[in-house]
């Protein structure tokens, strides 16, 4: 899975948080206080608000007058996601005890 919440304003990009269904499975039954495993959906909705999270996080870095999207969720194994100007500002590989994850920050 991949949430993206993008960036508008002075500055422009996009910051995107992949996982495993099954990671977000867990981090949404943590996120929520639910018994693991919870539904696609509420793992759907807990990725993306913590991509939100993440890209909240970041935004007091960046030129002020900066917004915030409504985070996006892509599920599947076979998608491509492209995000316009497409340049790579970092990308951070991180594992947890259900494998690898990473975020992505992406200029545009």
């Amino acid at each position: 899975m991949t949430a993206a919440v993008y960036y508008a304003g002075a500055w422009q990009g996009a910051l995107l948080l992949e996982c495993s269904i099954g990671q977000a499975m867990e981090w949404g039954s943590r996120l929520m206080g639910l018994p693991s495993p919870i539904e696609t959906e509420d793992a759907r909705d807990s990725l993306a608000e913590l991509c939100n999270v993440l890209a909240g996080n970041l935004k007091p870095l960046l030129p002020p007058g900066v917004g915030l999207s409504t985070p996006s969720v892509v599920k599947g194994a076979d998608y491509t996601l492209r995000v316009r100007g497409n340049t790579l500002c970092e990308r951070l590989h991180f594992a947890d005890p259900a494998g690898d994850f990473r975020v992505t920050l992406i200029i545009s």
